[in-house]
């Protein structure tokens, strides 16, 4: 015999709520921040693809500090 399952709970968590890390890299910083997937799902993916894309031309011509 199984026991019922709990409702599932879709509310934020803390975790959800924090903001982004800073790396010290405004143009990181700014990308990460602007991530939101709190929206639709189908955007989650454009979103974070635009994130990895600016971390790669970044890495590649790291600005100077």
């Amino acid at each position: 015999m199984t026991e019922p399952t709990p409702e599932f709970d879709a509310s934020p968590t803390e975790t959800e709520l924090l903001p982004p890390p800073a790396t010290g890299v405004a143009v990181i910083d700014n990308a990460l921040a602007a991530i939101d997937v709190s929206g639709d799902v189908a955007e989650h993916p454009a979103q974070l693809a635009a994130a990895v894309d600016l971390l790669q031309q970044v890495l590649r011509n790291p600005p100077e500090q």
